[in-house]
């Protein structure tokens, strides 16, 4: 089977559940202010993007239990650039911690 996608809509892919709602919108060309209308256009470093998709996570526990009830092994990914730290990290993370708790 494939990787399960979990970012945001893009060319041919539709938003996953698992996406970062909060934009890394310092690392292109031109800012890109952050989407959630709570950060009022703020323009997120990957540092504090991937904060508040910790935050998403707290508020919306259902997302983790929706991950791990995928099949195990299952991979996730997104469109960040190998090698930095990506929200599918947190997300993995705290299904492990998940299913070491059941």
């Amino acid at each position: 089977t494939g990787a399960l996608y979990a970012g945001r809509e893009g060319p041919y892919l539709k938003r996953s559940p698992f996406a970062n709602p909060h934009a890394v919108g310092d690392e292109g060309r031109k800012p890109k202010p952050c989407p959630v209308p709570a950060c009022s256009g703020a323009v997120h470093d990957r540092a504090e993007a991937l904060r508040l998709y910790g935050q998403h996570l707290d508020e919306n526990p259902g997302l983790v239990a929706q991950a791990a009830a995928e099949p195990e092994g299952a991979a996730f990914a997104c469109r960040c650039p190998a090698g930095l730290p990506c929200h599918v990290d947190e997300l993995l993370s705290r299904v492990d911690e998940l299913l070491r708790a059941a």
